[in-house]
């Protein structure tokens, strides 16, 4: 009876996990450069179950746990925007932006703006970094800022920063930091630098933003099912713990 109890058990967590994850996807719909997180419950190693005869046994499930977790990499949708300095990337790679203590965040969410003292900024205050590593920044008075393709921020027809993108060797090792920003541990792989265009990276587009690439219908979908997988493991529950009691009152 305790086996059946901790199976369920187990199926619980796990859905609660997974259901989890999809609801943070869903309440990210209209996240500016979000992208969608897929999770896999996984299936714990078998148990041996012995029988009468010799050496026999059968192998039964043990339950399941928390999985991994896939990035959807798909590019969202572009959204014509006027607010700010919108930027979107038609193409891979990230924006750089600075994070505190001086590390260095990725993301997607081109929602920047002109911050009081003159630094590109996106939605959350974190500068934007330009090709060496500097914060852009534009001079004071400025009425427009251009953005080109290829990256090149220019005021009045001149040039005052070069922006570049940032290319991991995998995506799916980047793990989501804040909001729409990334950072590159040892699984994201190498990541190389280069100019909007160049190096298999994407060009910018002015005007627009990428939106979620959650598609609402799918996320709710997986929602439910989740749900519907997680009331089955209660009532499992429920009825192993009730067979338990009845034994032990034997």
């Amino acid at each position: 009876m305790f086996g059946a109890v901790a199976i369920s058990a187990s199926g619980l967590e796990a859905q609660n996990w997974e259901m989890s994850v999809y609801g943070d996807d869903a309440a990210n719909v209209d996240t500016v450069g979000f992208r969608e997180l897929l999770p896999a419950v996984s299936d714990l190693p078998p148990l041996a179950i012995y029988g009468t005869g010799a050496n026999s046994f059968v192998a039964v499930g043990a339950g399941s746990v928390p999985g991994s977790v896939e990035l959807n990499t798909t590019q969202g949708a572009p959204l014509a925007s006027s607010q700010g300095l919108s930027l979107s990337i038609d193409g891979p790679g990230f924006f750089r932006i600075a994070a505190g203590g001086g590390s260095v965040e990725y993301t997607r969410a081109g929602d920047f703006s002109i911050s009081a003292d003159g630094t590109v900024v996106d939605g959350e205050g974190r500068a934007l970094l330009d090709a060496q590593g500097n914060f852009v920044v534009v001079p004071a008075g400025t009425q427009a800022v251009t953005v080109t393709p290829g990256g090149a921020v220019e005021v009045s027809g001149k040039t005052i920063a070069q922006l570049d993108l940032a290319l991991p060797t995998s995506e799916q090792g980047m793990q989501l930091a804040n909001g729409s920003a990334y950072t590159a541990p040892a699984a994201a792989g190498s990541i190389a630098l280069d100019v909007p265009g160049q190096g298999g990276t994407g060009v910018l587009a002015a005007g627009a933003l990428e939106q979620s690439n959650v598609n609402l219908g799918n996320a709710m979908a997986r929602i439910m099912g989740a749900e519907q997988a997680y009331q089955a493991n209660a009532k499992a529950f429920s009825v192993g713990i009730d067979l338990w009691n009845r034994s032990n009152q034997l």
